[in-house]
């Protein structure tokens, strides 16, 4: 399964500018990314923002597709999501950077190959009313332990 790769922010101006003014450089990336192997190229371009801003993502998030079926979306943050629901996290884009689309397997491993992960801890967000839940899920969170 391929993956689909959305940028929501590219490139801070500082390291406390979060806001993401150039639209366009976001639609070119994307649709640069809109290929049969977007894989490598969202890695090549996350090497080279990571290298840029090693301290800028402090989170991420592997939940259940909110619309897409069996898929599942990795998500990357500079700072706390608004929303953790039962499968799904939100925040309307405040404080998102990246969001990519795929298999869970394929998003495991990607995780762990663009994550330091000796700088983060990993643990699972239980449903917050496991009364009210039908299907039984958790979100995988890697949180960037604080030094």
């Amino acid at each position: 399964m391929n993956i689909i790769v959305n940028w929501d922010r590219w490139e801070q101006t500082t390291d406390n500018d979060v806001r993401a003014p150039e639209k366009a450089l976001l639609e070119v990336i994307n649709q640069g990314l809109d290929t049969r192997h977007p894989e490598e190229k969202f890695k090549r371009l996350w090497e080279y923002w990571w290298s840029k801003f090693p301290s800028a993502c402090v989170l991420s998030t592997l939940t259940q597709g909110h619309f897409r079926g069996d898929s599942q979306e990795l998500r990357f943050w500079f700072g706390e999501p608004s929303f953790f629901g039962s499968e799904h996290v939100d925040s309307n884009g405040e404080n998102l950077i990246v969001t990519v689309i795929g298999g869970p397997n394929t998003l495991r491993s990607l995780a762990h190959e663009i994550l330091p992960m000796e700088k983060f801890e990993k643990s699972i967000k239980e449903p917050a009313d496991k009364d009210t839940i039908t299907i039984p899920s958790k979100i995988i969170v890697w949180r960037r332990i604080k030094e």
